[in-house]
């Protein structure tokens, strides 16, 4: 086939539209909205069912909520899981992978391993598995440990197969290239969720706003460009991604602060949102509810604002979601751009991948988490975790710290 034809077949209608580079090298894409989404009746078709499928998606995450916390970790588990199976699939080259043996299952591996690692610690904690806890850091570093064993072999394997210099230096870039990306992936959908599970059992309320809060701007800024869009500012808000608008990121940063202040004054009413629930057994519908929660005055130049105190927090949290928490979504069109792909995948209508929803969630909920920790409260070990702790002192020191706690418990006028 003729050089012509294969140009014609790169500019197919699922590939970025490409203009050619200043030197006369290789084309590089040109960087434009697609025109599906921005003209005719196509954009108020996608508008609809962008709204359906969102009305259908919030119905499914309030059952999840409502339901029990080790639901709401394990969903937040498989959607991490699909993202990185999307992100993978972005490099997968099957040609080169067929002589590697079980190269996508040592991925596979690799993120198994990782996600044991944010989450073993926590729920072997939450559900006192005292095993789990003990030896929790050597199972991941036994898991590690076979994680790199089998990426040596693997290079050993494409040193001993058939074929010249040349060839075996592809295999071995191929190899280094994808498991550089594999551990960026990693960074980016497992690290970023470290503390995922103390957002959620510290009280609902720190993990379904905070997703809310991305919702909303995300939502709002759909809108505001959708009937507002380059009325004011003839140019878009960044070339990585030509459909977002000024004027959409500026009214949803009102609409999420707005949703913010209202939101978690009604969500702080709901005992289901504002109780910790560190252990399996405990009541999350029953605590002694934080002061963040509660009403409060405050004063400033004679001028009275009666608040809860998480509102404030949530509205710095929204400034957040509108500011920051955006860039994830711009390094998701940064990635595909630079593989030519429009969506991750079309699993969900009207929307794309899972990818292309939660590119900006897990930035969100690791800086609620970093603002938790620092401006709220320290997370405290529980029960079980101290217990635990207390078995490796010797017998006078357990006699001493016995002394202290009924001194601490007699303060507080309690009685054993």
């Amino acid at each position: 086939m003729s050089s012509d034809g294969a140009r014609k077949r790169k500019s197919s209608p699922k590939s970025s539209p490409k203009m050619k580079s200043s030197d006369g090298g290789e084309p590089v894409p040109k960087l434009e909205a697609k025109a599906s989404e921005t003209k005719g009746a196509s954009k108020w078709k996608k508008m609809a069912t962008r709204t359906a499928v969102a009305f259908v998606g919030m119905g499914i995450m309030t059952a999840i909520v409502l339901s029990d916390h080790v639901v709401i970790v394990g969903t937040v588990a498989l959607f991490q899981t699909l993202v990185f199976y999307e992100l993978v699939k972005v490099r997968m080259e099957p040609n080169r992978e067929i002589k590697l043996p079980l190269f996508r299952t040592l991925n596979w591996f690799g993120y198994g391993t990782a996600m044991f690692y944010i989450y073993g610690q926590n729920l072997g904690a939450y559900f006192n598995w005292v095993l789990l806890q003990e030896y929790h850091y050597y199972v991941v570093f036994c898991m590690y440990i076979g994680f790199f064993l089998g990426f040596v072999f693997q290079l050993a394997t494409a040193a001993a197969s058939d074929g010249n210099a040349a060839s075996k230096r592809e295999i071995y870039k191929y190899c280094f290239n994808q498991l550089t990306w594999t551990l960026l992936i990693v960074f980016l959908v497992v690290f970023q969720l470290r503390f995922v599970t103390q957002n959620v059992f510290e009280g609902l309320i720190w993990f379904v706003l905070p997703c809310a809060l991305v919702i909303m701007n995300d939502t709002s800024a759909y809108f505001a460009g959708f009937f507002f869009g380059k009325k004011i500012f003839n140019f878009p808000l960044t070339a990585l991604s030509p459909n977002k608008t000024w004027e959409g990121a500026i009214g949803a940063l009102f609409g999420t602060c707005i949703f913010a202040w209202f939101v978690s004054d009604w969500l702080s009413t709901w005992d289901w949102f504002v109780c910790p629930r560190r252990q399996y057994e405990v009541d999350a519908n029953k605590c002694e509810v934080s002061e963040i929660f509660l009403p409060t005055s405050y004063e400033y130049s004679g001028i009275t604002l009666n608040a809860r105190p998480v509102q404030l927090h949530f509205i710095l949290l929204a400034l957040f979601a509108s500011i920051f928490a955006p860039f994830g979504g711009f390094l998701a069109s940064a990635i595909k751009r630079a593989y030519q792909i429009d969506d991750f995948s079309s699993v969900i209508p009207g929307h794309g991948g899972f990818t292309d929803r939660l590119d900006c969630q897990f930035l969100m909920l690791f800086c609620t988490n970093v603002h938790y920790r620092t401006f709220i409260k320290f997370i405290p070990p529980t029960v079980a975790t101290l217990v635990q702790g207390m078995k490796g002192l010797s017998g006078q020191e357990q006699l001493s710290l016995l002394r202290q706690l009924q001194e601490m418990v007699a303060e507080k006028g309690l009685t054993p």
